[in-house]
C-alpha cells in the first residue's frame, strides 16, 4: 500500500512532527482545507493545493494551479510521475512517497519485449503462395523510371529548400537563442520568489534579462508584477512568521501548565521577540489576550491559562461574528469571510482537537451562509446593471460589477462580473459618444 510520510514544520529546529498517512483509493487531495484527503496547516498551501491520482499501476501528482506551487525534489511541478522516495514540498511542509513491494517495482520496472523478441526468435514467415490459388494476384509491373526532368526539378526544390532553412537558421537563431536565454532568467526568478526570496527575484531580472529578445517584455511584466505584490507578500510573511512564533510559545505554555520541563525564561524570550519584531499583528493581540501574565513579562502559576478553554472560545467566536455580520450588512463579503477565516486560522495552533473541531464546524456553516447570501446580492446587481445599460448607463452598471470584484470575494462571480463588465463597455463603444 502506498503511503506518505509528511513533516509538518521543515524550518522547526527539531526537525518538526512526522506522521505517515497510508493512501486507500485511487485519488487523494492535498490542501489547508478540512475536507482534503490530506490536510496540510501551512500557510503557503492552498485550500486545494495538489492530487495524487494512480495511472494504471503509477501515482502521478497534478498541482492544483496553487498560488504558491508545489516542488517534486526541489523543482516546481505542475504535474510528475512519483517513484519511491519522492519528496513533495509545499511551503514548510514536506510529503515523502513511499511504496512496498510490487508497486516499487512495477514504478521502477522498463517497458518489457515480447517473449520471442527477446529470445532473439523471429516470426515465422509466410508461406509461398500456390500459384493455382483462386485469390492469386500475379506481381505488378515495375514503375518506369523518372526523366532527367524529373529528377532536376525534385533535387532543385531540395536544394532550394535547404538553403531556405540555412536563411531561417542564420538570421533568426540568435533572436530565437536570446530569448530562450530570457526565458531561463525568469525562470530562475520564479524559484526565488518560490523560496521567499522577492526582492533577490526582481534584482535578478533587472539585472539579467536582455531586451534584444521578444520575450524582454514579458521579464519587464514580471518585475512589475512582483513589485506590485511585494507588499501584501511582505505583510503575508510577516504574519506567518509570528504564527510560528506564537505556535511555538503555545507548546511551551502548554507543557509548562502541565507541569513539564518547559522553561519558563525561553518563553519569556519568545513573548518579547513577539512583542518587539512583530508588533501590532493579529498574533500579537492574541498573545497578549491569552497569556497576559507572560506577556506583562511574569512568570505565573502551572495551569493558570489553560481554565474552561471551550467556553472562553465560544465567547470569543460569537464576539468575532458580530463584527463579521456588520461586513456582511455593507455588502462587504470579502471582509465577513476573511474575518471569519483569519481568526481560526490565526489561533488553531494554540487550540486543544475540542477547540479545533468546534471551530471548524461553525467556520464552515458561517462561509457558506455567507457565500449564499452574496450569490443572492449578486443577482439582484445583475437586474440593476440591465435597467441602467438599457437605459445607456453605462458607467454605473460598470461599477456595480466592480464593486462585486472588490467586496464579494467568490472567483466565480468575480469572473462572472469581470465578463459583465467586458460586455458592457463593448455595448458602450458601440452606442458611440452619448452612451454613458
Amino acid at each position: 500500500m502506498p503511503n506518505l510520510t509528511i513533516r509538518a514544520n521543515l524550518s522547526d529546529p527539531n526537525g518538526g512532527a512526522e506522521s505517515l498517512q497510508n493512501i486507500d483509493g485511487d485519488r487523494v487531495t492535498i490542501g489547508r482545507a478540512p475536507h482534503n484527503d490530506i490536510q496540510i496547516h501551512d500557510g503557503h498551501a492552498s485550500k486545494e493545493h495538489c492530487l495524487l491520482v494512480l495511472r494504471g499501476d503509477r501515482w502521478k501528482l497534478i498541482d492544483l494551479e496553487s498560488h504558491n506551487g508545489t516542488r517534486v525534489n526541489k523543482a516546481f511541478k505542475n504535474q510528475a510521475w512519483l517513484a519511491h522516495d519522492d519528496t513533495i514540498r509545499i511551503g514548510e511542509a514536506e510529503l515523502r512517497f513511499g511504496l512496498e513491494g510490487r508497486a516499487r517495482q512495477a514504478a521502477t520496472r522498463p517497458p518489457k519485449a515480447s517473449a520471442e523478441v527477446a529470445a532473439g526468435v523471429r516470426p515465422p514467415s509466410r508461406p509461398a503462395r500456390d500459384e493455382f490459388e483462386d485469390d492469386y494476384e500475379p506481381v505488378p509491373p515495375s514503375r518506369p523510371s523518372k526523366s532527367a526532368g524529373e529528377k532536376f526539378l525534385i533535387f532543385g526544390g531540395a536544394a532550394l529548400g535547404l538553403v531556405i532553412t540555412m536563411w531561417i537558421v542564420v538570421t533568426q537563431g540568435g533572436m530565437l537563442a536570446q530569448d530562450s536565454y530570457n526565458e531561463k532568467v525568469r525562470r530562475e526568478a520564479n524559484r526565488l520568489v518560490g523560496n521567499g526570496q522577492w526582492d533577490e527575484a526582481i534584482a535578478y531580472l533587472e539585472e539579467h534579462s536582455d531586451p534584444s529578445g521578444n520575450a524582454y517584455d514579458i521579464n519587464k511584466r514580471r518585475i512589475a508584477e512582483l513589485e506590485r505584490n511585494k507588499p501584501d507578500y511582505k505583510k503575508s510573511m510577516r504574519e506567518t512568521a509570528a504564527r510560528k512564533v506564537l505556535s511555538r510559545m503555545a507548546n511551551k505554555i502548554a507543557n509548562y501548565n502541565r507541569g513539564g520541563s518547559a522553561d519558563p525564561q525561553y518563553i519569556l524570550e519568545l513573548m518579547n521577540r513577539l512583542k518587539t519584531q512583530y508588533a501590532g499583528t493579529e498574533q500579537d493581540a492574541l498573545a497578549a489576550q491569552n497569556y497576559p501574565a507572560f506577556y506583562a513579562g511574569r512568570v505565573p502559576e502551572p495551569g493558570i491559562n489553560t481554565r474552561n478553554p471551550l467556553r472562553k472560545t465560544k465567547k470569543e467566536w460569537e464576539a468575532i461574528c458580530e463584527k463579521a455580520d456588520d461586513y456582511r450588512k455593507q455588502e462587504h463579503f470579502r471582509e465577513a469571510r476573511e474575518t471569519l477565516i483569519k481568526f481560526v486560522r490565526v489561533r488553531e495552533a494554540t487550540l486543544n482537537e475540542v477547540q479545533l473541531d468546534y471551530l471548524n464546524k461553525e467556520l464552515e456553516k458561517r462561509v457558506n451562509s455567507i457565500d449564499h447570501l452574496a450569490r443572492t446580492y449578486f443577482s439582484s446587481v445583475e437586474r440593476r446593471a440591465h435597467g441602467l445599460v438599457k437605459n445607456s448607463r453605462f458607467d454605473q452598471a460598470i461599477q456595480l460589477y466592480r464593486n462585486v470584484i472588490a467586496n464579494y470575494g467568490i472567483d466565480k462571480l468575480a469572473r462572472k462580473a469581470k465578463e459583465a463588465i467586458a460586455d458592457i463597455e463593448q455595448k458602450k463603444a458601440e452606442a458611440g459618444p452619448k452612451g454613458g
